[in-house]
């Protein structure tokens, strides 16, 4: 099966030069803009996404009514405030492509498993809790949210990034999490269920900008952060595609 992925596209989707063709295409949240940056409530920017949901949802159906993708996994980001304060309304524009949230689809034998969350950055959608406040309550919340995830699922997506995934100290590598204020922001609780799933070929995410790349680890997993935005907020990296055998 291959697989293309984006995320962290701040609703420029439109500007992407090219998607390339596979089976699936991925999209790992912070898909949608935001209207005011801090200054619309977040009820206002869930009203003003469920507009720009529609259109990207129509963008997607294109792909697959012309067989460029045969199917399409839609999972949010921490800007994606629709889905966490409008989630029915979401859900009811999502018609034509896999939304997961928590929860699991097969697609050709192929378990898919889809989860929004990461570690608490300003109070923005599906944040976990601050775990420099409240420790125990954000390894409590995180424990449960990662227990979803099945045994035998063989691609995860998540919007955030696991601790310090692809660091490689011998070689120099930071990390797919690393960002530049000198430390790997990915979640830990998370990364623990990730070393406990044997049957996982791949695990797709974003969310940080700075860490796009791939890594395929001791078990074979091929780890892709598919950040399409960079730091500048421009979408400049290419799509990736990934060839997994289950």
């Amino acid at each position: 099966m291959k697989i293309a992925s984006i995320s962290d596209v701040h609703g420029m989707w439109n500007k992407i030069e090219h998607f390339p063709p596979a089976d699936v295409l991925v999209c790992a949240g912070d898909l949608l803009a935001n209207a005011g940056f801090g200054y619309f409530t977040k009820d206002e920017e869930a009203a003003y996404q469920l507009t720009e949901l529609k259109a990207f949802h129509d963008f997607l159906k294109a792909f697959k009514d012309s067989g460029h993708y045969k199917e399409v996994v839609v999972v949010a980001g921490n800007h994606d405030w629709v889905f966490e304060r409008r989630n029915a309304d979401a859900r009811a524009i999502l018609t034509d492509v896999i939304y997961l949230q928590d929860d699991s689809a097969v697609i050709d034998g192929v378990k898919f498993h889809g989860s929004p969350w990461q570690r608490w950055f300003w109070d923005w959608a599906f944040n976990l809790p601050n775990h420099d406040e409240n420790f125990y309550r954000y390894r409590a919340h995180a424990t449960k949210i990662y227990d979803l995830i099945e045994d035998d699922v063989n691609v995860l997506v998540t919007h955030g990034p696991p601790h310090e995934v692809g660091v490689q100290p011998s070689s120099g590598l930071l990390g797919l999490d690393y960002v530049p204020r000198g430390m790997n922001v990915g979640d830990p609780i998370m990364a623990k269920r990730c070393d406990k799933l044997e049957h996982l070929k791949a695990h797709i995410f974003g969310h940080i900008h700075c860490g796009y790349g791939q890594f395929t680890d001791f078990k074979g997993c091929q780890n892709v952060n598919t950040a399409i935005c960079n730091e500048a907020y421009e979408p400049d990296n290419p799509v990736p595609v990934i060839e997994i055998e289950v």
